[in-house]
Formats: structure tokens, C-alpha cells, sequence
């Protein structure tokens, strides 16, 4: 829930290098990926965040606002519930 939230507020977004997540978050599109799971790695995503300037902060947060907006906005999720009633309904 926390990933909807940060793309519908547009925040650079944060991961550990977990699959299920992978298709929400890109490497310097709309967020930072940690190579591993240790702290040191989650460190140096945070400082590659600090370390971005506001044009590519601007750059990420559209590209989240973009993706929210085109995957996840409530208009898209009905539409994709009624795509899928329509699929498994025997009626």
C-alpha cells in the first residue's frame, strides 16, 4: 500500500532487490533499487537519492505521477475488475 501512496504523492520510491515489487519500481525511472539486503546497500540507494539533483527529482517524480495515473488511478483498477468479472463469469 505504501508504493501507492509514495506514486500517488509522486515521492522517489525505495526497494530491496525482492521480485514481487519489480514491476512498479525502475532503477533511476521512478525510484532507487538496493543491490542486496544489507544495510550498507540501502545506505548507498539513500545517498544516491540525496545526491540527485531537482531536475531529476522532477524528472522521477512525473514519471511516478505518469505511471500512477496510467496503471494503478481508480478509473484503471475498475476497469481491470470488470475485465476480469467479464473473463471468469459464467453468466
Amino acid at each position: 500500500m505504501q508504493k501507492f501512496i509514495a506514486k500517488n504523492i509522486a515521492c522517489p520510491l525505495f526497494r530491496a532487490p525482492c521480485r514481487w515489487a519489480g514491476d512498479m519500481i525502475k532503477l533511476n525511472i521512478n525510484g532507487f533499487i538496493a543491490g542486496d539486503f544489507s544495510d550498507e546497500e540501502l545506505v548507498k540507494q539513500i545517498n544516491n537519492f540525496l545526491s540527485v539533483d531537482k531536475d531529476e527529482l522532477e524528472r522521477i517524480r512525473l514519471n511516478n505521477i505518469n505511471e500512477f495515473q496510467e496503471k494503478y488511478s481508480i478509473e484503471r483498477c475498475a476497469q481491470k475488475y470488470i475485465e476480469l468479472y467479464n473473463k471468469n463469469c459464467s453468466c
